[in-house]
């Protein structure tokens, strides 16, 4: 007697199978394709359509040109078979009054891999934000010099992408309201290098206008250095102007040793930067961030049980669980009660024992 194939997830024993499950609830559990991000912010150049891609500025393009070229250079966005055809389904409108305009595009990606079904197609939807400012053609021929830069960094360390994300955020922002006031307010361009990122500015005010933006964020050191670039027909000297922004090497969560006791650091913002003692789980800001560093390598993590509570001693015993040795902690040291019969995790340093920070 011949057994009958039936898809594992709904039964269905007349459609073709694969893996065991018919088409439908194949496709339900098992995705062809998925975005990289679902939000792209770009910029472009408001003199002459050009579009800041991963490769650089294309060049000029007209309003009707560019949701097609962003559209192509998104396909690298798209995560999918190498076999599968992606397509340009549709681009939503956009209104060009609006000096930051957002559009959808929407994909269309097919396969045949599987010979037992049909051919499968997805669509996928990618929101576009593009931010107006100027591209470096552009401010070449309007200062015939180069632009001022301002030079984001972290000390010895590179930013983190929530960092990235929040400076680049408040920059793109700043460009699109003082643009309005100034044509030489503008953004042309935003480099990552050496862990950080340039951000290059039509003007000083711009840039100067950032640096305090970045200040109401992150405490950190700044500097203004001047460069001779040329001198005109009326030997009066150019410029470029680089603006240095760094803020401290350490990040929230880390371990550091701050008078001469383990702390962690809660936050770093425009005030200081913000610790709590494991100790006493008291908090202390401190504008003193240059010299702190994380405790590397980071303290050893050991499991302990608390096995008795010595009132008499003010201690506790605790014992370790792989070779049963034990030792005495003082409670002084500890500003919650620790239960007996209960393993604790426990960061040991300098001879001493701190409960990690919740």
């Amino acid at each position: 007697m011949s057994r009958k194939r039936f898809c594992a997830e709904c039964g269905d024993t007349e459609s073709a199978l694969h893996n065991n499950f018919c088409k439908s609830c194949y496709w339900k559990l098992n995705s062809l394709s998925s975005l990289k991000k679902t939000k792209i912010d770009l910029p472009y150049c408001l003199n002459c359509g050009s579009v800041k891609l991963n490769s650089g500025w294309t060049g000029s393009n007209t309003h009707e040109e560019i949701p097609e070229i962003i559209a192509y250079s998104c396909f690298n966005n798209i995560i999918t078979k190498p076999t599968s055809i992606i397509m340009i389904d549709s681009i939503s409108d956009i209104h060009w009054l609006n000096p930051n305009p957002e559009f959808i595009i929407t994909y269309e990606i097919e396969n045949s891999d599987i010979a037992s079904f049909e051919t499968h197609s997805e669509k996928l939807e990618t929101e576009i934000k593009i931010h107006g400012g100027t591209c470096t053609t552009c401010v070449k021929k309007k200062t015939g010099s180069g632009e001022v830069t301002v030079q984001f960094r972290a000390k010895n360390r590179k930013l983190l992408q929530a960092e990235i994300d929040s400076a680049t955020t408040v920059a793109f922002s700043l460009a699109s309201s003082m643009n309005v006031e100034s044509k030489d307010a503008y953004l042309s361009e935003i480099i990552e290098n050496h862990g950080g990122l340039d951000f290059y500015f039509g003007n000083d005010l711009i840039a100067e206008t950032f640096i305090q933006k970045l200040k109401n964020i992150w405490i950190g050191h700044y500097e203004k250095n001047f460069k001779l670039i040329t001198e005109d027909a009326d030997e009066k000297r150019v410029y470029s102007v680089t603006h240095l922004y760094r803020i401290p090497n350490i990040i929230p969560a880390e371990l550091i040793e701050f008078e001469n006791r383990l702390a962690s650091v809660i936050s770093v913002n425009k005030n200081g930067v913000l610790i709590k003692f494991l100790n006493t789980k008291t908090t202390k800001l401190t504008k003193k961030w240059d010299k702190l560093v994380a405790i590397d390598p980071s303290p050893e993590l050991v499991k302990k049980l608390v096995v008795s509570e010595n009132h008499k001693e003010n201690s506790y015993l605790i014992m370790d669980m792989n070779n049963y040795q034990t030792e005495e902690l003082a409670k002084d040291f500890f500003i919650n009660k620790l239960e007996t019969s209960q393993e604790y995790d426990f960061y040991k340093w300098k001879d001493n024992y701190y409960l990690p920070p919740k």
